[in-house]
């Protein structure tokens, strides 16, 4: 009898070690993405036709949000930028958490003024993002296609 009592006592015990670990991982602040930029470009870039093809967009993402960009920031050794979005509307995608801002670091070169796709941000204006996952890295689809200023 004792035993079965002990056994009870551990089964409860992990369950709210579970839950307590659940609960604190499931809201996580913040989604980190690593991207790479494409070079320099951006205002020779001519988009594809189908960038403006709200159909296309929207079957080619597996995220999509409304963001605004909050912060933009060289890292003192010169070569990652970080961007800082915060998230206004989660409208496409699901994730095991639910972030409220997404951090984006890129290759930095200061020689390239217009890189391909980062050079499309400014701080303080909002856009929609087309994200697209290929086996876990995540870009944007087809590059500046990915990105509308609203």
């Amino acid at each position: 009898m004792r035993q079965s009592y002990w056994i009870g006592g551990i089964i409860v015990l992990l369950v709210l070690i579970g839950g307590i670990y659940f609960l604190q991982n499931s809201e996580n602040d913040e989604w980190e993405i690593t991207m790479k930029s494409l070079g320099s470009g951006s205002s020779n870039w001519v988009a594809p036709p189908y960038c403006d093809n709200e159909t296309y967009l929207l079957g080619a993402a597996d995220y999509i949000l409304d963001i605004k960009v909050t912060n933009i920031a060289i890292n003192p050794d010169g070569a990652k930028r970080e961007f800082d979005f915060e998230i206004l509307e989660w409208k496409k995608g699901e994730l095991d958490f639910v972030p409220r801002k997404i951090t984006v670091m890129a290759d930095y070169d200061p020689q390239v003024a217009d890189d391909i796709p980062f050079g499309a941000f400014e701080v303080e204006r909002s856009y929609t993002i087309y994200l697209e996952d290929n086996a876990g890295e995540i870009s944007f689809v087809d590059d500046l296609c990915g990105i509308k200023e609203i």
